[in-house]
């Protein structure tokens, strides 16, 4: 608990003083330029971008997007396309130097290696119509054959095991041993052969649509948020289906198998017989899929200069998320969560520039009818969904979804060094490396998080800012459990 205190108390104290740096170093010149603008209300300074910024922006309408080529170490090679469509206005625009865009319209189409298909278009507009609102809307669909699920709380271990048909466990795995003892296929000495290779995984379909409304208050570095979230999933589950050709049997040779129980439905079943279980005692549901309608609200403390890839600034943020029969939906819960990040140039020269970035989150959930898969996810009004607890948006060491609880602290400490740009065809192009260092905890309740072990795991990255507004990311993902590779389009935060 001592160490967790600490943890938090230089935490807050090195973000609050760095703010006050911040306000200090604000050239009152400045303050009084921006009173006297053509801008319909203020902003404040800290909101401006760079001059060197400033002078890359591009004008008016443009478009970045490419043919999209990612990798997942769940769901493999990944195909599709990516355009983004901006509007940065012109430099006569009074908002041009303090907003990322005017408008984004973003469109993306995936296919996977193994099968995840996934769709979704969106628009955002900050300060839409010159007022002091932001208003996005998302709308996606998604099917995915490869859901992973460790199980929840204290019945998913942090050291990776295995038990074979039996009864013999094997405990401390490295990803890779795990799969290859769940892949093994067993006779059942009458012709049949049984496997786990799916024992983790889930089958869904899901639609989500998302409207959300930001308000600007204190020359723009305070949002009010509200959103309105509608999510309807329809799940299937491995269980005794034939795995064709994926198995393997003694001498190595890929056979067809029957699916044993996997572990999301030994819980479910286990919830519904036993009220001590995770599932039982916690409330949990939704193993056929369901609708989960969900209004969630947010305050934001927001200093940053340039969104997409800040140099400097702090945000604080507090956002919680309901739902509730009454609003039409399926489920009752609750989701509260508080989070900080930092951003600090402590060198720039040219067009070498070192950001010190850093992130950290608290979040708890509860309720008295949890979709489970609200275990699985945190929503930011800053960033949307984040999937919890590993992966490419949290601890990049860890299969995503690795560890899963009510109650999570996590946080992200990333060197950010940019060391090269290119201008070719119109274009901009900077490159940046990232060494980066992921920790956290999981556990049932707020207070239980203050016991146990941190979760800790490194990465090494690059980044490619093409016309400043989109950020390429690739990361190597480092733990004692597994070694993960990621290309993905944004800033981890």
């Amino acid at each position: 608990m001592k160490k967790t205190l600490l943890l938090l108390s230089i935490f807050t104290i090195h973000f609050y003083a760095y703010s006050q740096e911040e306000a200090d170093r604000t050239d009152p010149n400045e303050e009084e330029m921006i009173q006297e603008s053509d801008l319909p209300f203020p902003i404040a300074a800290s909101k401006r971008m760079s001059d060197e910024s400033y002078q890359k922006k591009k004008e008016n309408w443009f478009v970045t997007g490419l043919p999209r080529f990612g990798f997942d170490p769940i769901q493999g090679g990944e195909i599709g396309a990516g355009i983004l469509l901006f509007n940065n206005n012109t430099r006569d625009d009074p908002f041009f130097r303090y907003t990322p865009y005017r408008h984004r319209i973003r469109l993306n189409l995936r296919a996977t290696q193994f099968g995840k298909y996934k769709a979704a278009v969106d628009l955002d507009m900050p300060y839409a119509f010159d007022t002091k609102w932001r208003i996005r809307t998302i709308l996606n669909f998604t099917s995915n054959p490869n859901k992973l699920y460790f199980g929840f709380g204290d019945e998913n271990p942090s050291e990776l095991s295995f038990a074979d048909a039996e009864g013999n466990v094997a405990s401390g795995l490295h990803y890779s041993e795990f799969r290859d003892r769940a892949s093994l296929a067993r006779p059942d000495g009458m012709g049949n052969f049984f496997t786990d290779r799916f024992i983790n995984y889930a089958q869904y379909t899901k639609f989500a649509w998302d409207l959300i409304g930001e308000r600007t208050y204190m020359q723009g570095r305070l949002r009010w948020v509200n959103a309105l979230g509608v999510l309807y999933y329809d799940y299937n589950y491995y269980d005794g289906e034939l795995i064709e050709d994926l198995s393997r049997s003694d001498n190595g040779e890929r056979i067809d198998a029957i699916q044993n129980e996997t572990w999301i439905t030994r819980d479910f079943e286990r919830g519904q017989n036993d009220p001590n279980s995770f599932w039982g005692r916690n409330n949990i549901s939704g193993y056929e899929g369901g609708l989960s309608i969900k209004y969630k609200t947010g305050l934001i403390y927001d200093t940053r200069d340039f969104e997409p890839d800040p140099e400097k600034g702090i945000l604080l943020e507090t956002s919680h998320g309901f739902s509730f029969p009454f609003m039409g939906s399926d489920f009752s819960f609750m989701r509260h969560q508080i989070q900080a990040m930092g951003f600090k140039t402590v060198y720039k020269e040219g067009v070498f520039r070192n950001v010190i970035a850093g992130r950290f989150m608290v979040s708890r959930l509860h309720g008295s009818d949890i979709h489970w898969k609200e275990v699985l996810d945190v929503w930011s009004a800053v960033e949307g969904r984040i999937g919890l607890y590993g992966g490419e948006d949290t601890q990049r060491g860890f299969k995503k979804f690795r560890f899963a609880n009510l109650a999570y602290a996590f946080g992200t400490i990333e060197n950010r060094f940019r060391f090269m740009e290119w201008n070719v065809w119109n274009q901009n192009l900077e490159f940046t490396f990232v060494p980066a260092f992921d920790f956290g905890r999981h556990a049932e309740s707020l207070i239980d998080l203050t016991k146990g072990n941190w979760i800790y795991g490194f990465a090494l990255g690059g980044r490619v800012a093409w016309n400043q507004s989109t950020i390429i990311r690739g990361d190597i993902g480092l733990s004692g459990e597994d070694r993960q590779v990621f290309i993905v389009f944004g800033q981890m935060f």
